[in-house]
Protein backbone atom coordinates (compact mmCIF):
# COMPACT_ATOMS: atom_id res chain seq x y z
CA UNK A 1 0.00 0.00 0.00
CA UNK A 2 2.68 2.52 0.61
CA UNK A 3 4.65 1.91 -2.62
CA UNK A 4 1.41 2.17 -4.08
CA UNK A 5 0.72 5.85 -2.85
CA UNK A 6 4.29 6.68 -3.32
CA UNK A 7 3.80 5.22 -6.88
CA UNK A 8 1.10 7.46 -7.54
CA UNK A 9 2.75 10.63 -5.77
CA UNK A 10 5.51 10.06 -8.00
CA UNK A 11 3.12 10.12 -11.03
CA UNK A 12 0.97 13.24 -9.93
CA UNK A 13 4.13 14.85 -9.73
CA UNK A 14 5.76 13.91 -13.07
CA UNK A 15 2.42 14.95 -14.84
CA UNK A 16 2.09 18.52 -13.09
CA UNK A 17 5.87 19.04 -13.60
CA UNK A 18 5.44 18.15 -17.30
CA UNK A 19 2.35 20.34 -17.94
CA UNK A 20 4.06 23.14 -16.39
CA UNK A 21 7.68 23.03 -17.84
CA UNK A 22 9.38 25.29 -20.54
CA UNK A 23 10.83 23.56 -22.96
CA UNK A 24 14.92 24.41 -23.85
CA UNK A 25 16.03 24.59 -26.85
CA UNK A 26 19.60 24.57 -28.36
CA UNK A 27 19.87 26.63 -31.33
CA UNK A 28 22.02 24.08 -32.75
CA UNK A 29 23.19 25.40 -35.95
CA UNK A 30 25.25 28.38 -33.66
CA UNK A 31 26.45 26.12 -30.97
CA UNK A 32 27.89 23.76 -33.94
CA UNK A 33 29.68 26.91 -34.95
CA UNK A 34 30.49 28.08 -31.81
CA UNK A 35 31.96 24.80 -31.04
CA UNK A 36 33.51 24.50 -34.02
CA UNK A 37 35.30 28.09 -33.69
CA UNK A 38 37.00 26.69 -30.35
CA UNK A 39 38.04 23.30 -32.54
CA UNK A 40 39.72 24.95 -34.99
CA UNK A 41 41.62 27.58 -32.08
CA UNK A 42 43.66 24.51 -30.77
CA UNK A 43 43.84 22.01 -33.88
CA UNK A 44 45.47 22.59 -37.34
CA UNK A 45 44.01 19.26 -39.17
CA UNK A 46 41.42 16.67 -38.27
CA UNK A 47 40.25 16.86 -34.81
CA UNK A 48 38.94 14.94 -32.26
CA UNK A 49 36.58 18.02 -30.72
CA UNK A 50 35.01 18.50 -34.11
CA UNK A 51 33.97 14.70 -34.40
CA UNK A 52 32.66 15.61 -30.75
CA UNK A 53 30.80 19.13 -31.65
CA UNK A 54 28.95 16.87 -34.46
CA UNK A 55 27.94 14.45 -32.57
CA UNK A 56 26.94 16.81 -29.36
CA UNK A 57 25.17 18.62 -32.41
CA UNK A 58 22.90 15.64 -33.20
CA UNK A 59 21.94 14.57 -29.64
CA UNK A 60 21.14 18.60 -28.85
CA UNK A 61 18.58 17.69 -31.77
CA UNK A 62 16.84 15.68 -29.51
CA UNK A 63 17.09 17.87 -25.97
CA UNK A 64 14.39 19.74 -25.09
CA UNK A 65 12.48 18.84 -27.99
CA UNK A 66 9.18 17.19 -28.34
CA UNK A 67 9.42 13.99 -30.82
CA UNK A 68 7.99 15.92 -34.19
CA UNK A 69 10.37 18.60 -33.69
CA UNK A 70 13.24 16.64 -34.01
CA UNK A 71 13.68 15.81 -37.49
CA UNK A 72 13.45 20.13 -38.52
CA UNK A 73 16.38 20.26 -36.33
CA UNK A 74 18.24 17.68 -37.81
CA UNK A 75 17.03 19.08 -41.42
CA UNK A 76 18.67 22.02 -40.17
CA UNK A 77 21.95 20.68 -39.40
CA UNK A 78 22.11 18.71 -42.60
CA UNK A 79 21.45 21.76 -44.89
CA UNK A 80 23.86 23.35 -42.64
CA UNK A 81 26.36 20.74 -43.41
CA UNK A 82 25.57 19.95 -46.93
CA UNK A 83 25.84 23.83 -47.43
CA UNK A 84 29.44 24.34 -45.93
CA UNK A 85 30.87 20.92 -47.66
CA UNK A 86 29.69 22.34 -51.26
CA UNK A 87 31.36 25.78 -50.05
CA UNK A 88 34.82 23.79 -49.12
CA UNK A 89 35.17 21.81 -51.61
CA UNK A 90 35.33 24.74 -54.20
CA UNK A 91 37.84 26.22 -52.33
CA UNK A 92 39.75 22.99 -52.39
CA UNK A 93 39.02 22.40 -55.95
CA UNK A 94 40.32 25.95 -56.80
CA UNK A 95 43.72 25.78 -54.58
CA UNK A 96 44.99 22.16 -56.08
CA UNK A 97 45.59 24.08 -59.80
CA UNK A 98 48.41 25.78 -57.24
CA UNK A 99 50.04 21.84 -56.08
CA UNK A 100 52.31 19.76 -56.86
CA UNK A 101 51.40 16.51 -58.57
CA UNK A 102 51.73 14.49 -55.31
CA UNK A 103 49.72 17.13 -53.79
CA UNK A 104 46.79 17.25 -56.89
CA UNK A 105 46.73 13.43 -56.02
CA UNK A 106 46.07 13.49 -52.18
CA UNK A 107 43.67 16.33 -52.28
CA UNK A 108 41.99 14.45 -55.77
CA UNK A 109 41.66 11.62 -53.56
CA UNK A 110 40.09 13.11 -50.48
CA UNK A 111 37.75 15.35 -52.64
CA UNK A 112 36.54 12.13 -53.85
CA UNK A 113 35.79 10.27 -50.66
CA UNK A 114 33.59 13.49 -49.71
CA UNK A 115 31.84 13.77 -52.55
CA UNK A 116 27.99 14.01 -52.14
CA UNK A 117 26.79 10.93 -53.70
CA UNK A 118 29.33 8.60 -52.87
CA UNK A 119 28.47 5.40 -51.96
CA UNK A 120 28.84 4.84 -48.05
CA UNK A 121 31.45 2.42 -46.68
CA UNK A 122 29.15 0.91 -44.66
CA UNK A 123 25.31 0.09 -44.01
CA UNK A 124 23.35 2.30 -42.00
CA UNK A 125 22.03 0.77 -38.77
CA UNK A 126 18.20 -0.50 -38.59
CA UNK A 127 17.60 2.19 -35.54
CA UNK A 128 18.49 4.74 -37.78
CA UNK A 129 15.81 6.84 -39.75
CA UNK A 130 17.30 7.35 -42.95
CA UNK A 131 17.40 11.27 -42.38
CA UNK A 132 19.47 10.04 -39.14
CA UNK A 133 21.43 8.22 -42.11
CA UNK A 134 21.79 11.00 -44.26
CA UNK A 135 23.12 13.44 -41.43
CA UNK A 136 25.90 10.51 -40.82
CA UNK A 137 26.58 10.03 -43.90
CA UNK A 138 27.30 13.64 -44.73
CA UNK A 139 28.30 14.59 -41.24
CA UNK A 140 31.38 12.12 -42.33
CA UNK A 141 32.42 13.69 -45.16
CA UNK A 142 32.29 17.60 -44.18
CA UNK A 143 34.65 16.45 -41.01
CA UNK A 144 36.93 15.09 -43.88
CA UNK A 145 36.56 17.98 -45.63
CA UNK A 146 37.16 20.10 -42.90
CA UNK A 147 40.31 18.19 -42.00
CA UNK A 148 41.81 18.56 -44.97
CA UNK A 149 41.38 22.26 -45.61
CA UNK A 150 43.47 22.63 -42.93
CA UNK A 151 46.59 20.20 -44.03
CA UNK A 152 49.28 22.90 -43.40
CA UNK A 153 50.56 23.05 -46.84
CA UNK A 154 47.41 23.32 -48.62
CA UNK A 155 47.19 26.65 -47.14
CA UNK A 156 51.27 27.49 -48.44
Amino acid sequence: MRTLMVLLLCGVATGTFAQNRTIWKTDVETWLDGCLALAEATMHGPSQMELSCFDQAIRYCSMGRLKEEIPECQEGLLAKVQTESIEVRAEMEQMGANLSKNRRKFLARRLTYSEPDRADYYDCPIELTELECKLLSAGTRWLLLRGTQRVPWLNE
